[in-house]
């Protein structure tokens, strides 16, 4: 299969899951920026840390969910916890699928470059997403 006739059917599946809507460019663009605002929020927020669940939310001790992963000192979960699940759901996504998969596919600038950028610039989601696949993922 072509690049060219690869490209033909992504965005035939593209329209499909749409429900036959295709979205013009501006409306991409903003959905682009959004995703790069989340992005670089969820950036931010994990700042240094390994894990979501090791930024300090100011809980007390006795405030522990009890998951196995987390453990409490002084007001503070550390471990993974749902946020660092979602987000390493999106990130490991986008990644894979965009970076690995159909590097080769995609011309300079589209979409699905543009999304992946958005991660891959911000180095520690990208070390956030590593750490949770060697944690629960890599075969040991």
């Amino acid at each position: 299969m072509s690049a060219s006739n690869a490209r033909g059917a992504a965005q035939t599946l593209h329209a499909g899951v749409l429900g036959q809507r295709v979205l013009d460019s501006a409306a991409v663009g903003r959905l682009l920026q959004q995703a790069d605002e989340a992005f670089e929020a969820l950036s931010v927020l994990l700042g240094r840390e390994d894990y979501f669940g090791d930024v300090d939310d100011g809980a007390d001790e006795g405030d522990a969910a009890g998951a196995d992963d987390e453990v409490v000192r002084e007001g503070k979960k550390e471990g993974p916890n749902m946020l660092d699940a979602t987000v390493f759901a999106y990130t490991h996504v986008i990644l894979l699928l965009f970076e690995d998969v159909e590097r080769d596919l995609l011309e300079e600038g589209t979409p699905a470059q543009r999304l992946a950028g958005s991660v891959r610039q911000r180095e520690n989601l990208v070390r956030h997403k590593a750490r949770i696949f060697e944690r629960y993922y890599s075969s040991a």
